[in-house]
């Protein structure tokens, strides 16, 4: 005899996040004879199947906790679509448990892209500027400075990590980097820029140079 709806509780994803993953995290008071998961378009790019009903099987409707679970009836959803996700079930004497929703869930597997980065190739500069557009925020980025040739650097590479609004979507038109460092004047070199968005995709990186850094004036003599 069992009056006890089943408690399911929903751990990840988490609302308002961005994924790349379709994988979940939930766990269930007892073992259910049914189970469903739904992904629910909601807003960003169209998803003309949602929503998405899951059937969960075999161990997935199993009592206890359930960590980053690949669901083996999962569907393809759309790059750019956010979605709410819904878990529900029912106990083998028919108790429903209460819905669970979480909401915001944005799906991502776009990497991100550094564009019209800055100097350009076979520059000749007397200022340790760049420049660079990205297609979406970041959650983490770096500009990596390389000799190449030219006067000797023995401190290249030189990894400089992006910050605050340097991270941000959009034109970065020329600018110091907030942590960047001293250059060898002379030297020739390699800019290479990459970064990971935040659902983890990696950028495929952005390259430009040589880059000839000079910062000596000319001299006349007679």
């Amino acid at each position: 005899y069992d009056v006890t709806p089943p408690v399911a509780s929903l751990e990840l994803p988490v609302a308002e996040s961005i994924v790349k993953e379709l994988a979940v995290s939930y766990s269930l008071s007892e073992t259910l004879a049914e189970g469903t998961v739904i992904w629910t378009q909601t807003t960003g790019t169209a998803d003309p199947q949602s929503p998405h009903e899951l059937s969960l099987a075999d161990l997935e409707l199993s009592q206890g906790d359930h960590s980053t679970v690949s669901l083996a009836n999962q569907t393809p959803l759309i790059d750019g679509a956010v979605y709410t996700l819904t878990l529900s079930g029912v106990d083998f004497a028919g108790n429903q448990t209460e819905e669970m929703s979480v909401s915001g869930i944005t799906y991502d597997v776009t990497p991100p892209q550094f564009t019209q980065v800055s100097p350009t190739i076979g520059s000749f500069v007397n200022n340790r500027e760049t420049g660079y557009t990205l297609s979406e925020d970041l959650s983490d980025g770096e500009v990596v400075w390389t000799r190449s040739g030219g006067a000797s650097d023995p401190d290249s590479p030189h990894t400089i990590e992006l910050t605050a609004d340097e991270l941000t979507s959009g034109p970065h038109e020329a600018f110091v980097l907030a942590k960047m460092i001293d250059l060898v004047s002379g030297a020739t070199y390699m800019l290479t820029f990459s970064g990971s968005d935040l659902a983890g995709n990696d950028s495929d990186g952005a390259e430009t140079g040589p880059i000839s850094y000079d910062t000596v004036p000319p001299v006349f003599t007679t």
